[in-house]
């Protein structure tokens, strides 16, 4: 799991993946006020991810949404990369042929301008799935600070 702070800057940017997020057990975040106070080198993330644990579940009814509901008021959802690739395909099968697409793809340095390689952009795979569901699915890149229309 990529508990880097470029990785949670990627997720608490992705509103539309954070608004997407059903809590579930076992689901990892970091609350939103130490996302948003800002992690750096000298204050990293990895110390202040959490796991999501719920006292009640889907058969609770009320209860379960108003925990879900205060679960995602206080966090930011960190998804793990089996998460990402069901984003975009939920058939596990037809995972292993995207992988490769996905890795061989080329993608826009904004520092420097040009087309890469992921793993010259990329540190982890879930920053590279992440990046692959925002561009695949609404249609925007990471410039470091945010996700932005591509083009």
């Amino acid at each position: 799991m990529d508990t880097t702070n470029r990785y949670v800057m990627m997720c608490l940017k992705a509103e539309e993946i954070q608004s997407m997020w059903q809590p579930r057990q076992c689901d990892f975040f970091i609350e939103r006020t130490d996302a948003e106070e800002g992690v750096s080198f000298c204050n990293p993330a990895k110390g202040m991810i959490q796991v999501v644990t719920l006292y009640y579940d889907e058969t609770a009814g009320e209860r379960y949404e108003e925990e879900c509901r205060e679960v995602k008021d206080q966090a930011v959802w960190l998804p793990r990369q089996d998460q990402l690739q069901d984003f975009i395909e939920p058939d596990i099968e037809k995972v292993h042929d995207l992988m490769r697409q996905v890795i061989t793809a080329q993608y826009v340095d904004y520092g420097t301008h040009t087309t890469v390689d992921a793993p010259a952009l990329f540190y982890s795979m879930e920053q590279l799935w992440f990046a692959f569901v925002m561009e695949k699915r609404f249609g925007k890149v990471w410039n470091e600070s945010a996700w932005i229309p591509e083009g």
